[in-house]
């Protein structure tokens, strides 16, 4: 039988996990051999008995002894898949879960409100990335995983603010989500309140009119494992790293530093992840070597050798997706000039690199809707004995007849665009500072604060100081 856990209170103030905690429970209900119930932290016999010493937490219990449960992601399908699993043995088993009775940690991504997408499992192209997954963690991470959060504020807000700004320079190119990255990075840049509510930065995550939309639901392609509560949020998340640092290898400015994604990814972990003990691990892979990273290619190289020892430190765990086995990455199948056989280092890494730059490029990017797009234009084609190249057709999230290099040249023109807005942004709100410092010391405003409200006023026509000075000179002043 099985036991999971929640604290006193009242249907108004339900947390999400104390809702995933009452649907397990009503959907093991059918299952006879098993029996789920929860537990207060304060039932400290309990909690002694069995060595709890994180809040919340999972326990698996049967005649052989207790044990910790480790799901990918702590929600109703993932507990539920993990019991029904269970469900055939003859022996009793028993699963307790106590949860803290003051806050509940930031630990757990919810999908009680917001529930993935049913899709049934299928096998697919593990030499491609797809939109869907990308879209997927974007929701998950800017939705759902800041749905624990009453309030953000601090490191956290600061986090979220970064997360976002790298996002909207890197992400690759989608004309609604850019759209909607770049209104959500100018909206959170522009906020002058030293905290956000999560009630609030829904209604930001609203604000925006189509095509500039979040998906509203998670779709796994890619990352789909083969039960619901395997793969999906864990391995989307290192997709989006992986790619976000080759992107910003290819298009980020000279001088950008080059620990800009891994930082990011550092501070996202420690803050937004729902795996504590993932949180812990990579946090100590960071302060081990993180800091050696001298470019933007050895930041590529240094995430894929961490990914790599984190598969090898989780193989054979019960939470490792049969179908998907954990193994060093990319396999012989991928890139077999990756590997060095007959050498003392297992790895050839300029060709691994050569690999991850095309794997994590924009051209390796499936997008479903787009595919059905393209299939339906090829037979229009076909039915009218046409090539479809004649037809003229260009891809509606990223041109599908445009060469690597025009859709480069493209992205660079946007990120230069994203990092103007940004600093002219950053501008104006330093005018306002000193306008509002000048006029309550009865002081005019002198030649630099000058300069930085014609910037403001100017836009895009001024950024620095010495343009800024020419511009005023131009017009007399």
């Amino acid at each position: 039988m099985g036991l999971v856990p929640g604290m006193s209170c009242s249907m108004s103030s339900l947390t999400w996990e104390h809702l995933v905690i009452m649907q397990v429970i009503l959907d093991m209900q059918q299952y006879e051999n098993i029996a789920v119930r929860r537990v207060l932290s304060s039932e400290k016999k309990l909690v002694e008995e069995y060595n709890v010493t994180a809040f919340p937490s999972a326990y698996l219990l049967s005649s052989n002894g207790s044990s910790a449960i480790k799901v990918q992601e702590e929600t109703r399908s993932s507990y539920t898949s993990f019991l029904r699993d269970r469900s055939g043995s003859n022996k009793k088993t028993l699963m307790l879960k106590v949860q803290n009775e003051i806050t509940p940690p930031p630990s757990r991504v919810p999908d009680a409100e917001h529930p993935t997408e049913a899709t049934p499992w299928k096998y697919t192209d593990r030499s491609k990335l797809y939109m869907a997954d990308l879209e997927s963690v974007l929701h998950c991470s800017l939705r759902v995983n800041k749905a624990k959060f009453p309030v953000l504020k601090g490191e956290q807000l600061e986090t979220l603010k970064r997360y976002v700004a790298v996002l909207a320079k890197y992400f690759p190119k989608h004309d609604s989500l850019n759209e909607f990255l770049y209104s959500l990075d100018n909206s959170l840049e522009n906020l002058k309140e030293s905290n956000i509510s999560h009630s609030d930065l829904e209604d930001v995550l609203k604000k925006s009119n189509p095509p500039a939309v979040l998906r509203k639901k998670a779709r796994w392609m890619g990352c789909q494992g083969s039960k619901p509560h395997y793969r999906g949020y864990s391995c989307s998340v290192w997709v989006l790293f992986h790619l976000l640092t080759v992107q910003a290898s290819q298009y980020a400015k000279q001088d950008a530093d080059p620990l800009e994604v891994l930082q990011t990814m550092r501070e996202f972990m420690h803050h937004f992840y729902y795996c504590r003990d993932c949180s812990k691990h990579f946090e100590g892979m960071a302060k081990e070597s993180m800091d050696q990273v001298k470019s933007r290619d050895e930041a590529i190289l240094w995430l894929w050798e961490r990914h790599n020892t984190v598969n090898m430190r989780v193989k054979n765990q019960s939470n490792e997706d049969p179908k998907f086995p954990k193994t060093l990455w990319p396999p012989s199948n991928l890139c077999p000039l990756c590997h060095n056989n007959l050498s003392e280092s297992p790895w050839n890494k300029t060709e691994v690199l050569s690999f991850l730059q095309r794997h994590y490029s924009l051209t390796n990017i499936e997008n479903d809707e787009l595919t059905r797009h393209r299939r339906e234009v090829d037979e229009e084609a076909h039915m009218k004995g046409k090539d479809h190249r004649l037809l003229g057709y260009k891809g509606e999230e990223r041109g599908w007849n445009k060469s690597e290099q025009e859709e480069g040249e493209e992205r660079k023109a946007e990120l230069v665009d994203i990092v103007v807005k940004r600093e002219v942004s950053g501008l104006k709100r330093q005018t306002r500072k000193a306008a509002v410092l000048a006029t309550k010391k009865k002081q005019w405003m002198n030649k630099r604060d000058t300069i930085l409200l014609s910037i403001a006023d100017d836009g895009h026509r001024a950024v620095h100081y010495a343009t800024s000075q020419e511009y005023l000179r131009q017009r007399g002043l």
